[in-house]
C-alpha cells in the first residue's frame, strides 16, 4: 500500500518544480505517502523499494520553497526601484543607480526556477528607462542658462545666425540629441515628468526675427525730426497734416 502511494506521487518536472500547480499536487501526494510510510515499523520501511522517491520529493519541494522565497526578495527589491523622473532628479542623495545594479545582480544570481517566479522583472528595465530620462534633465537641460530666451534673444537677430551660434551648439543641440537617443519607453518617462514642456521650449526656441528698416522708414524718421525741429524753434510752422502725421 505504501509503495503504491509513493508510486502515485506525480513525477518531478525536469529541472525542478517551477510552478505552484505541480508543487501543490506533488506536495499533497508526498505528504500522504510520507504519513503512510512513517506509520510502518522500521523493519517494514526497509522493505519499501521506492522509498527514495520520498527523499527526492522532499528535496524538490524544499528547493521550490527556497526559490519562492528568493524570488519574493528580488521582487521586493524591484518594487523599490525608481520609476519617477522628477524624484530621481530632485533626490541627489539616494544612489538609485546602485539600487538598480543590486537588484539586477540579485536576479542574475537566482536559479532558473527562481527567475521564473519573479513577478516584476519588467520593473528593472522601467527603472533603467527612468534613469536614462533623468540623465537628460541633469546632464543637459539643467545646464541651459535660466534666462536663455532674454540673453540669446538679445544676441541673435534671426534663426540662421542662432543655429550657427555657440549657444545652440553648446546647449541645445546636445539636449536635442540626448532626447532623440532615448528609447521609446525612456522618452515616455521623460514626457511624463514636470521637465518635459520646459525641455521642449528650449529645443523649439528661436529668436524673434528683427526686420531691417527700409529706406522709406528712415526717411520718414528724418522728416519727422525736421518737422518737430521747426515747430520747436519757431521757424516755419509745420503744415497741419505734418503735425497730425508725426505728432
Amino acid at each position: 500500500l505504501v509503495a503504491r502511494k509513493i508510486a502515485a506521487i506525480p513525477a518531478i518536472p525536469e529541472g525542478g518544480i517551477a510552478d505552484q500547480a505541480p508543487y501543490a499536487a506533488i506536495e499533497a501526494a508526498y505528504l500522504d505517502a510520507l504519513n503512510a510510510y512513517n506509520e510502518l515499523l522500521p523493519e517494514d520501511q526497509e522493505d519499501v523499494e521506492n522509498k527514495d522517491i520520498l527523499n527526492a520529493c522532499k528535496a524538490a519541494l524544499e528547493a521550490y520553497d527556497a526559490a519562492v522565497k528568493a524570488a519574493a526578495e528580488v521582487d521586493k527589491m524591484l518594487n523599490a526601484l525608481p520609476y519617477d523622473v522628477d524624484k530621481v532628479v530632485e533626490d541627489t542623495t539616494t544612489d538609485f543607480a546602485g539600487q538598480i545594479q543590486e537588484a539586477e545582480n540579485a536576479y542574475n544570481a537566482l536559479t532558473e526556477a527562481a527567475k521564473s517566479l519573479v513577478k516584476n522583472y519588467g520593473y528593472l528595465q522601467d527603472a533603467k528607462d527612468t534613469m536614462a530620462a533623468a540623465a537628460v534633465v541633469t546632464e543637459y537641460y539643467q545646464k541651459v542658462p535660466a534666462a536663455y530666451q532674454e540673453v540669446w534673444g538679445a544676441k541673435y537677430q534671426d534663426e540662421a545666425s542662432y543655429l550657427e551660434g555657440a549657444e545652440y551648439a553648446q546647449y541645445v543641440k546636445p539636449l536635442e540629441d540626448a532626447v532623440d537617443a532615448l528609447t521609446e519607453d525612456a522618452l515616455g518617462a521623460l514626457e511624463g515628468s514636470d521637465y518635459w514642456l520646459d525641455i521642449r521650449d528650449v529645443i523649439d526656441w528661436r529668436p524673434e526675427e528683427k526686420p531691417e528698416p527700409d529706406d522709406s522708414t528712415i526717411e520718414d524718421v528724418r522728416t519727422a525730426c525736421r518737422v518737430l525741429a521747426r515747430n520747436n524753434t519757431g521757424q516755419q510752422a509745420p503744415q497741419p497734416d505734418e503735425l497730425e502725421r508725426y505728432d
